[in-house]
């Protein structure tokens, strides 16, 4: 495997292994990142090493492991394992769900706005989809994050007049992979 200044060992992975190796690693609680296209790369300080070898910037990469698994054209996912921390906030990947305690009331109205957006995708909340819940709670928090997707990620479209709110860790559940 490729080396940085011999301090960090760093490997390149393809096909349906990234998948495996994504949930070993999410067992022993490794942080995952998605880096979605080139632009957050960039903001990470990826460091090309040549045909096939990349590695993370000497920051982030000194000392510890880093895996990179490809998921496709233009994104890629990456993970620390142990002790290791994400140096770079702007590449951690993120969603947008409900605030604890909000209203029924409100969490239906923010359904009915970011499904009836051209910017959500809400099929998966269709019935028998695999999002769908009699959970309003789940269904809001799917609606408001595909609308938070489909805009683009920024803060103001989580907002949902004071109901939405960013977190950091994939809310994803069973067969309910939220974009």
């Amino acid at each position: 495997m490729p080396t940085m200044e011999g301090k960090a060992r760093v490997s390149t992975l393809y096909g349906d292994r990234c998948g495996e190796i994504a949930r070993k690693n999410s067992r022993v609680r490794a942080r995952r990142l998605w880096l979605d296209g080139e632009e957050n790369r960039r903001q990470l300080g990826e460091k090309r090493l040549g045909k096939g070898g990349e590695a993370a910037s000497q920051s982030e990469a000194r000392g510890k492991e880093v895996g990179w698994c490809s998921q496709g054209e233009g994104s890629r996912m990456m993970f620390w394992g142990g002790r290791a921390r994400a140096q770079a906030t702007l590449a951690v990947r993120s969603w947008c769900l409900s605030v604890p305690g909000t209203t029924t009331k409100k969490l239906l109205e923010n359904i009915n706005y970011a499904c009836g957006s051209v910017l959500a995708d809400c099929r998966a909340i269709q019935e028998d989809c695999p999002c769908y819940s009699t959970d309003v709670i789940k269904m809001a928090n799917y609606a408001m994050n595909a609308y938070y997707y489909g805009a683009g990620h920024e803060e103001i479209n989580c907002y949902f007049n004071g109901s939405g709110l960013i977190i950091y860790s994939d809310p994803s559940y069973e067969d309910c992979i939220y974009p």
